[in-house]
């Protein structure tokens, strides 16, 4: 058997050269996906604590909803109304901050503070009023 020459191809121009580390590349991809996620990180934090912040908020508006709503039902039958609104206000998880009567109108506005790891925030606050539409909040018998 003849031995068949091989027939090599030219190497490349830049064969044999390495790139140098230190080139101020290296890397670069790596910090700015970093840069990336941290960034992700940070605004899916905050749309969490806007989400909490909103929740809570509800919460107060319905716990002063539903103790103003109690309580003009209370004095609406002759009993007494703050305490019952004070009773569904802390049901609801809230604390009563102020309650006012003016004939069988009731005005209370409640605090309401996050639980848990989120308890640092600021409470929320929201207030209510609720009465009898056709008396115009005026027991009927009192004078306009």
């Amino acid at each position: 058997m003849i031995p068949r020459r091989v027939r090599r191809r030219p190497a490349p121009a830049h064969a044999g050269t390495r790139r140098r580390r230190g080139d101020g590349e290296g890397g670069s991809g790596t910090v700015l996906v970093l840069v990336v996620a941290m960034l992700v990180l940070a605004a899916a934090g905050t749309a969490a604590l806007a989400g909490v912040a909103t929740a809570v908020r509800h919460r107060a508006e319905t716990a002063a909803d539903l103790a103003a709503l109690s309580a003009a039902a209370a004095a609406a039958r002759g009993g007494a109304a703050c305490p019952t609104a004070a009773g569904v206000a802390a049901a609801n998880g809230a604390a009563m901050a102020t309650c006012r009567v003016e004939g069988w109108t009731v005005d209370v506005s409640v605090h309401l503070q996050p639980r848990g790891p989120l308890g640092a925030l600021p409470a929320a606050h929201a207030s209510a009023r609720a009465g009898p539409v056709s008396l115009g909040g005026a027991p009927p018998d009192s004078e306009p």
